[in-house]
């Protein structure tokens, strides 16, 4: 079998990836909201658009595989790394070779590169790991999920009073402004991010849990989370320092608030230092059994310092919807 990886002209061949993301992951959202994340991928990023490659048999013009990154700024030792995360990697079923996935992570990364991506990061499910550690992509360290069950302890806030918004405004722009140099490894979590991350598209109807000082009403921390029936999954967080208790605060304040709407359970998964995992632990959370590698690949222009950061795993405060697009 012959195959060619290209960059596609992204409308021509919007049908076929769909129909390959349809048929590669099944859950049911993916099946009946292609359409629409389709067009939030490519139509309305606050800065790129999503870059795809597709893998594409010779002989019937058939796409066969794919592969993309979409732009997530992050910032590494007190720098600005304009990162890709790679997502949406699947091969038909029928052409599941070595050769394809290799040929794609390669265009991947020879493309992005071009495109100016000075790193590429990724959470490979087992079955992908072996393609990308082939392609040269190299660990940075073990997500774990984390849980907690929502208990009937009263908890209330003291210096702090908390709201629930449905999209982030100015005062999150300030929080991170404040709140970035404290953090050695961190994804961009600027409202216009936030924004189209987490509310333009209403896959997850994700909601924000605010934190506030009772003084001057500041913003002081905040939970990007969804619920189902009896849990709710956080998906991003931030505070003013990661040494804060301000951490603790804010996840016993979301904690009492979900009791009420009749929640049981709270699930995460983090990448980062132990600190933040003792803090967590101490209030309740408890490792679960589920992990994934999150693996990275340094491009050439990246200076060496930076690059050694990179693969520092405690340096960084990382959750799971940074690194993934559902």
């Amino acid at each position: 079998m012959a195959y060619i990886v290209i960059s596609p002209r992204i409308e021509e061949h919007r049908e076929a990836l769909l129909n390959l993301w349809k048929e590669n992951f099944r859950s049911g959202e993916m099946r009946k909201l292609a359409k629409e994340r389709f067009a939030w991928l490519y139509q309305a990023t606050p800065v790129d658009p999503a870059r795809t490659w597709l893998a594409m048999e010779t002989g019937s013009n058939a796409v066969i595989g794919c592969g993309s990154v979409f732009p997530l700024n992050t910032y590494v030792e007190g720098r600005v790394v304009r990162t890709g995360i790679a997502v949406d990697f699947a091969v038909d079923i029928k052409h599941r070779i070595a050769g394809v996935a290799l040929a794609i992570q390669q265009a991947l990364i020879s493309g992005s590169c071009a495109a100016g991506f000075d790193l590429l990061m990724a959470k490979p499910n087992q079955k992908a790991f072996p393609i990308f550690k082939r392609a040269g992509y190299q660990m940075i360290g073990e997500t774990h999920e984390w849980l907690k069950p929502i208990d009937d302890d009263e908890f209330q806030l003291v210096d702090f009073t908390d709201e629930f918004v449905g999209s982030p405004d100015e005062r999150f722009d300030q929080l991170w402004d404040a709140g970035r140099p404290q953090y050695q490894n961190v994804g961009e979590k600027t409202a216009a991010y936030l924004n189209w991350r987490y509310s333009t598209f209403k896959q997850r109807n994700y909601r924000y849990y605010c934190l506030l000082r009772r003084g001057d009403r500041r913003l002081a921390g905040y939970v990007v989370f969804n619920a189902s029936t009896e849990s709710i999954y956080i998906a991003d967080l931030l505070c003013e320092h990661p040494e804060s208790p301000v951490l603790e605060t804010l996840l016993l304040g979301l904690a009492s608030r979900m009791r009420m709407e009749g929640k049981k359970w709270i699930r995460l998964w983090y990448l980062g230092g132990h600190l933040v995992e003792s803090r967590i632990r101490s209030i309740g959370f408890a490792q679960g059994n589920s992990e994934l590698q999150v693996v990275a690949r340094a491009g050439p222009r990246l200076p060496v310092d930076v690059r050694n950061g990179v693969f520092e795993k405690n340096n960084w405060f990382l959750f799971s919807g940074e690194m993934d697009l559902c």
